[in-house]
């Protein structure tokens, strides 16, 4: 993802939530301005800009000016759910699998996937034409007094209001083209997704709100107050447990938009001597503990100076008895990550290792921002959140806050890694898990 850090100050995220509610009371065809933009806001916070636009640009006129058939994709399917797949990930999978968990749900619901590899593509998202575009460029013309007023706060330059009006111009437009399929399907009782705030996927719950269908949204990964999933578009969210609850109250959410549901994503993993044995014996590893850094959110500076401290740690092992790995989110390329062992002489662990072999040989967890981190207290882990960046560990925060996670800061010896306590009231994290998720956020969806 490219990014621009330059001429944008970091702001209140009580001042962007402003400027998202003030944009949703503009709306074109009932979609709201706000609700399209809501990763442009989430963007935004950290202090950049999303560059990755233009791209998105040349995309939308390439299937702009490409001819395929409109026709097909506008046939009524006749199905109750539509339903957005942010990829094919696992942990995205396994949500997907708790919507349409049997056949008879799955042949009730059309799924559409950013990456095409199951039900419509986001060829979805392109079923506009040229009066569309002037359409659309007449009415933000006509409303460029009003939007102008309502993002005064932000003190965007003229380049960055250029960009922000680019993007919200080919938002709208897809949004509109979104708003065709769905209006051509008869049968549609509910709109959901695994995220209510990402570029498409907001996309979605404007549609729903301007053909006032009920939307949901199943959490998909850790909350990092106070953006990324608040303001909540959907009508209603099922979240892990209370914690995420919380969260989301305190943000200012309604509780009744709230549902107690758990995850599907976390299963319920047996942990035994004999397959951690097993691995350190496949891997030839030390005998003393296995020290664990995860990596989130692809940055090179920031990832070298978590690495770093990680390698500050290992040379305090002086017995070398301990083993020390760092594990890459799956989305990552492994490639990308080779410097690790070159540089600092660290070890990646498998890119396709298991959740059961890991859990099962990790005994101390390192992370700045990771979700893991949460599922690694559900199964008793010792868990750690480093503070050694530029940036506040947020989600770290968080399981300081609810739950005493320690906070590991550059000083920490290899001695307060071994001194840190496993949580006791991990059920705060997730109310259930695995099937019996699966079984609750199919009866809140079925059942209406």
């Amino acid at each position: 993802m490219k990014i621009l850090k330059d001429n944008i100050n970091y702001f209140d995220y009580k001042i962007l939530h402003t400027v998202e509610e003030d944009l949703n009371k503009v709306n074109y065809k009932g979609l709201q301005l706000g609700i399209l933009l809501s990763n442009y806001f989430n963007f935004f916070y950290s202090s950049r800009i999303n560059k990755s636009w233009i791209n998105k640009a040349i995309l939308f006129l390439v299937f702009f000016f490409k001819p395929f058939s409109k026709e097909k994709l506008l046939n009524d399917q006749n199905k109750s759910l539509i339903f957005f797949s942010s990829g094919s990930f696992s942990h995205l999978k396994s949500i997907q699998n708790a919507v349409t968990p049997t056949i008879k749900e799955k042949k009730n619901t059309i799924i559409i996937r950013n990456d095409a590899s199951e039900g419509i593509d986001k060829k979805i998202f392109f079923l506009t034409g040229i009066f569309d575009f002037l359409k659309v460029l007449l009415f933000l013309l006509k409303n460029l007094k009003s939007v102008n007023e309502k993002i005064k706060l932000l003190n965007l330059s003229i380049t960055h209001k250029m960009q922000f009006f680019l993007e919200l111009h080919f938002q709208i437009l897809k949004a509109l083209s979104l708003l065709k399929f769905v209006k051509s399907q008869s049968n549609t009782k509910i709109i959901g997704a695994d995220y209510d705030r990402g570029y498409e996927s907001a996309l979605f719950f404007s549609v729903a709100k301007a053909l006032n269908i009920e939307s949901f949204h199943v959490q998909h990964g850790s909350f990092n107050p106070p953006v990324g999933y608040f303001p909540v578009n959907a009508d209603k969210i099922f979240v892990w447990g209370e914690m995420s609850k919380n969260q989301l109250i305190q943000l200012g959410t309604m509780p009744k938009k709230i549902l107690v549901t758990g995850s599907p994503i976390v299963q319920d993993i047996e942990i035994n001597e004999k397959i951690r044995k097993n691995f350190i014996k496949m891997h030839g590893l030390n005998s003393g503990k296995n020290i664990v850094l995860a990596l989130s959110s692809p940055d090179k500076f920031r990832d070298e100076k978590q690495v770093e401290f990680l390698s500050k740690i290992k040379k305090l092992d002086r017995d070398m008895e301990n083993n020390f790995f760092v594990k890459i989110h799956p989305a990552r390329n492994f490639k990308d990550y080779l410097w690790i062992k070159k540089k600092f002489d660290i070890d990646l662990l498998p890119i396709d290792i298991t959740k059961t072999d890991f859990m099962n040989i990790v005994d101390i967890l390192l992370t700045h921002n990771s979700g893991l981190a949460n599922e690694a207290i559900f199964h008793d882990k010792k868990v750690g959140i480093i503070d050694v960046l530029d940036i506040v560990p947020r989600n770290g925060i968080e399981l300081k806050k609810y739950l005493n996670v320690p906070i590991i800061k550059s000083s920490s010896t290899l001695e307060d890694l071994f001194n840190i306590c496993p949580v006791i009231s991990k059920d705060k994290l997730f109310h259930k898990i695995g099937l019996e998720a699966e079984i609750e956020i199919k009866r809140k969806i079925w059942n209406y």
